[in-house]
């Protein structure tokens, strides 16, 4: 799948769950992957792949904005 990687120290819970808890509880909003990132503490190749699986499965919804991917929750 893919490899955790985690820099910035902070954060010892799986990242897929802390991506998932963050956008759900801010369901109104939507973020860019780097946004996702800096919010749950987990560095940006991790958070990037994770999105790229939870788009792919249809859990969150992305749209592009230039060259930016903006994502929020589905439900």
């Amino acid at each position: 799948m893919y490899i955790y990687h985690n820099t910035m120290g902070k954060n010892h819970k799986r990242p897929r769950d802390e991506i998932l808890k963050f956008l759900l509880s801010n369901k109104e909003s939507a973020f860019t992957i780097r946004a996702v990132a800096k919010n749950v503490a987990v560095d940006y190749k991790t958070t990037y792949h994770i999105m790229k699986d939870l788009i792919d499965t249809n859990t969150i919804i992305a749209k592009r904005a230039g060259q930016t991917i903006v994502c929020s929750a589905l439900y």
